[in-house]
Formats: structure tokens, C-alpha cells, sequence
């Protein structure tokens, strides 16, 4: 069996650039997407980035018990899907699921995965991050940025903790971690 792995951090913090290349070096780590009811972002397509789901569709899924967990985050539903998750676990490979520490919780309810926790390096570095990626309004990133604090409180919750300054170091040491838990 293989085995779930948690990563979790504030919008911004990079989770995605950190993860990505890494990701190409352990071929038995798959991705699981989330569902979300959030609009599709330019260059996004369904089934790629997210399962992109209408609010009834995603009511529909809740309503069957299909998520391992689901959260309200910045206005917006997202949900791990039970099956993509179970399927590749079964197979032996392990499934990374990018979430909030909402949904972190949830899980550690059914199961114990490896925990990883993106942090920024401050709050005034994550508010330059969510800035520049010009994808929220000025009103999304303070909001964004009240989140995030909460959700820094938490890292403690995680097995590991990386703090994204420099992300050539970050993608290292989650390397790192991966090659320590899973080898």
C-alpha cells in the first residue's frame, strides 16, 4: 500500500512551485486534483489543474460521501475525491494532496499521512507573492493574508515544516523528506 502525503501552506506560499520539479523525481507519487467550485484561471483546463465543478455538482458529490475531505476556502469549495485517492494508494504508488490545514485536519480524522507544511518567510514576503501573481483583487489578498495567519499557526500540526525563502533550497529539502519517508 502506498501511502498519503499531506502538503499543506498559506495561498502563496509556493506549494505549487516547490512541489512540481520534485514531483518528476519520484514517479511513484501521484497528485491527486482536487474538485473545486472556483472559476477556472486562464491557461487552467478540467481534469488537468482541478476537477472543475459546478455548486450542484459539487453538492452532488457531497451528498454520495465522494470526498475524503472538502473545505470552504477564500469563497470557493475544494475537495479531495475518496476515489482518486484510494485507487492509487491501492496500486502502491502514494498520493499527495495539496490542502488547506482545514482539510489536513479532516484527514488526520481517517488516516495518518506524511505531513508536510509550506511556510512563507514572513507575512510581508507572502503579501508580495500573492501580489505579483496578479490573479486577486487587492480585497482577495488581505483576505487571503487573514487566512494565512491562522493557517501559520498551525504548522505545528505537521510532521515537517519548510519555509519557502529561496525555492531552489525548498524544493531540496522536500526532496529530502520524500527520500527519508518513502525509500
Amino acid at each position: 500500500m502506498g501511502r498519503i502525503i499531506v502538503l499543506s501552506g498559506p495561498s502563496g506560499a509556493g506549494k505549487g512551485s516547490v512541489i512540481t520539479p520534485v514531483l518528476a523525481k519520484f514517479p511513484t507519487i501521484h497528485l491527486a486534483l482536487s474538485a473545486t467550485t472556483r472559476p477556472k484561471r486562464s491557461g487552467e483546463s478540467d481534469g488537468t489543474h482541478y476537477f472543475f465543478k459546478t455548486d450542484a455538482e459539487f453538492n452532488q458529490l457531497i451528498q454520495d460521501d465522494a470526498f475524503l475531505e472538502w473545505c470552504h476556502v477564500h469563497k470557493h469549495r475544494y475537495g479531495t475525491l475518496k476515489n482518486t485517492v484510494h485507487t492509487t494508494i491501492q496500486t502502491g504508488h502514494h498520493s499527495l494532496i495539496e490542502i488547506d490545514t482545514q482539510g489536513f485536519k479532516k484527514v488526520r480524522q481517517h488516516c495518518d499521512p506524511l505531513s508536510i507544511f509550506i511556510a512563507p518567510p514572513s507575512l510581508e514576503a507572502l503579501a508580495e507573492r500573492l501580489t505579483k501573481r496578479q490573479t486577486e483583487t487587492p480585497q482577495d489578498i488581505e483576505s487571503r493574508l487573514a487566512v494565512a495567519k491562522v493557517e501559520l499557526e498551525s504548522q505545528g500540526d505537521y510532521a515537517y515544516t519548510i519555509i519557502n525563502v529561496d525555492l531552489a533550497e525548498a524544493q531540496h529539502q522536500l526532496t529530502q523528506i520524500l527520500e527519508k519517508e518513502l525509500i
